[in-house]
């Protein structure tokens, strides 16, 4: 049954939103807040890359320093200011595991409210924002992509299981970013807030290869 085209949409556009949600099994009304939700978390997208984009200008920055910029993070004692534009110049790989990543968060922006139907809210931007911040000063350039999954509080959790090891890094909302590691079949087990850990967080990364 056809939905009444309340949003003035076009007769032929509504048309051709029928037929393709009879071909995919929704009703119509599925298709068109399906449609809705996509539109919107691309908006959102742009939104976010519009800013980056002017916080680059706003610092001198271009796309082409990016990957030079992610190895000058991971450095705990930065070099002044001045020094550290200047090496700029210089070329760097850019991580395998930063696009796959990457993508992960962006495909978490996009879960819609109560997207577990238990009342799950959206997936906070600023939680991406520093989880990613935080893997660029942990991992180094082949490291294994984490498997990344949403919480339902609005945070985000990486996490790595191979071989037996496994490292989980949760970012809640409104709350510390923790981490936890066991080896399966041992004892050896060890946790605490990832602030205060990096070196011991490194080292775990760098024990999954």
């Amino acid at each position: 049954m056809a939905t009444q085209n309340n949003l003035h949409i076009p007769d032929d556009l509504l048309s051709a939103v029928n037929e393709a949600a009879s071909a995919d099994g929704k009703t119509t009304d599925e298709l068109a807040a399906d449609a809705l939700w996509r539109y919107l978390a691309h908006r959102k997208l742009e939104e976010l890359g519009k800013y980056g984009r002017e916080q680059s200008r706003r610092l001198g920055y271009t796309e082409a320093d990016v990957s030079r910029l992610i190895a000058e993070s991971r450095r705990e004692n930065r070099a002044p200011d001045s020094r550290r534009l200047a090496s700029l110049t210089c070329e760097r790989e850019v991580p395998a595991w930063l696009a796959p990543t990457v993508q992960s968060l962006l495909d978490l922006l996009r879960l819609p409210q109560n997207w577990d139907g238990y009342g799950a809210v959206e997936i906070q931007e600023q939680i991406a924002q520093k989880a990613l911040t935080v893997l660029v000063e942990v991992m180094e350039n082949d490291a294994p992509a984490p498997s990344v999954v949403p919480l339902s509080d609005g945070g985000i959790q990486v996490e790595w299981h191979r071989r037996g090891r496994n490292l989980e890094i949760e970012f809640p909302a409104g709350e510390a970013p923790g981490f936890w590691y066991y080896e399966d079949g041992s004892e050896l087990e060890s946790e605490g807030q990832v602030s205060r850990n990096y070196d011991r967080i490194q080292a775990y990364i760098a024990n999954l290869k």
